[in-house]
C-alpha cells in the first residue's frame, strides 16, 4: 500500500509466507523522499551518480557545518544491507563510493537513508545487471 503526501511517499511492504504448517506475515514501513532532496540548511550539493548504476556508484555532498552523519543502504523489505557513513563530520565536501561486489548484492532497487543530525530522508538506488 502507499500514501502520497506532497513530496514524501510512505510505503508499507508486507511479505506473507505460508506452507502446509501455516503462514507468517512480516510488515515494514518505508518512507521515501521521491521528488528530490529536502532543503537542509546544513546539507548541499547532494549527488548520487550514476543512478541507475552497475557495480559501483558514488555519493557526494557538502556540509555547511559540523554534523552527525549516518548513511545506510536498505533492501526493498527494509533490512539494512550496510552502513556507508556513521560519524561526526566537520564542514566540508565528501565523496564515498559504493561497490556492490563487496556487499554481495544482486541487481534491484535499494534505498539510501541519509540522516543529518535529527533530520532524515530516503532516496532510491537502482542497480542494473
Amino acid at each position: 500500500t502507499h500514501t502520497f503526501s506532497d513530496i514524501i511517499i510512505f510505503y508499507t511492504v508486507t511479505l506473507i509466507v505460508g506452507n502446509s504448517c501455516g503462514s507468517d506475515t512480516i510488515a515494514h514501513n518505508l518512507d521515501l523522499y521521491w521528488g528530490g532532496v529536502k532543503d537542509f540548511s546544513i546539507l548541499s550539493n547532494l549527488r548520487i551518480y550514476p543512478n541507475p548504476y552497475q557495480k559501483k556508484t558514488s555519493i557526494s555532498y557538502s556540509l555547511n557545518e559540523k554534523s552527525d552523519v549516518r548513511i545506510e543502504i536498505y533492501n526493498a523489505i527494509g533490512e539494512k544491507i550496510s552502513t556507508v557513513v556513521n560519524e561526526n563530520q566537520p564542514e566540508g565536501n565528501y565523496n564515498f563510493d559504493i561497490e556492490t561486489a563487496k556487499q554481495k548484492k544482486s541487481s534491484g532497487t535499494y534505498f539510501l537513508r541519509i540522516k543529518i543530525n535529527e533530520e532524515q530522508f530516503t532516496l532510491p538506488l537502482i542497480e542494473t545487471e
